[in-house]
């Protein structure tokens, strides 16, 4: 396994646990599914990265430290929202648009 995976499945397994002993199972559950998509595709695509491997990695974690702070929801600075939540938010929803270049 690449250390990319390897670090991945790791934000995964943080993610999942916190959510399920500071919040809910349910958003435990929730998080596990969709982020375990994200790392799942996330995964295949990022070989084929190349030269853009840095932003790449910067939008994987920003999905995760996102999902992180969802623990505790609360109405979170500009430079939060403008450098985290809105590049993983997008970052993540392409991921998963990004199926049909997965499975090909």
């Amino acid at each position: 396994m690449s250390p990319f995976v390897l670090a991945s499945l790791a934000a995964w397994l943080l993610v999942v646990a916190c959510g399920w002993v500071f919040r809910s199972r349910t958003y435990a559950t929730f998080r596990a599914v969709g982020l375990g998509l994200q790392v799942l595709f996330a995964s295949a695509l990022f070989p084929r990265v190349h030269g853009l491997w840095p932003l790449f990695v910067y939008g994987h974690a920003a999905v995760f430290v996102h999902a992180l702070a969802l623990i505790r929801p609360r109405l979170r600075p500009l430079a939060y929202r403008a450098l985290i939540s809105i590049p993983g938010a997008l970052f993540g929803a392409g991921t998963m648009l990004a199926l049909p270049w997965v499975l090909l």
